[in-house]
């Protein structure tokens, strides 16, 4: 005869769900990759910051140099500090091209807008 085991009821309803030690770990691993992705979020956000303040500072050096090189700022043409003629395109004002553009003698007003 052999005797048959059968499972209490307790061991039927700790099969039913999770302990609360599961749940804790559980939240409390979500709430580190939570802390860890808003981080990387800001550093992000902070890069960005930092990238711009350094494309400014690039851009600033280079106006500084093309008013060393030419005496004035790119589109003003009788160095009154305004610009005297449209804007040209960013790729014809490169250094070897830059060379080659010329104010007007009678340069074009200014226009409001």
């Amino acid at each position: 005869m052999s005797a048959r085991v059968r499972p209490s009821s307790v061991t039927r309803w700790r099969q039913q769900g999770f302990t609360l030690l599961e749940v804790a770990v559980v939240l409390a691993l979500l709430g580190v990759l939570a802390a860890v992705a808003f981080k990387s979020q800001e550093m992000v956000e902070q890069y960005k910051q930092v990238q711009f303040v350094n494309h400014v500072r690039v851009l600033q050096a280079n106006l500084n140099a093309y008013k060393t090189a030419f005496g004035r700022y790119p589109g003003d043409c009788n160095r009154d500090g305004l610009l005297d003629a449209p804007l040209v395109s960013v790729s014809a004002l490169t250094w070897p091209e830059a060379k080659s553009i010329r104010c007007r003698r009678n340069p074009l007003p200014v226009r409001e807008m």
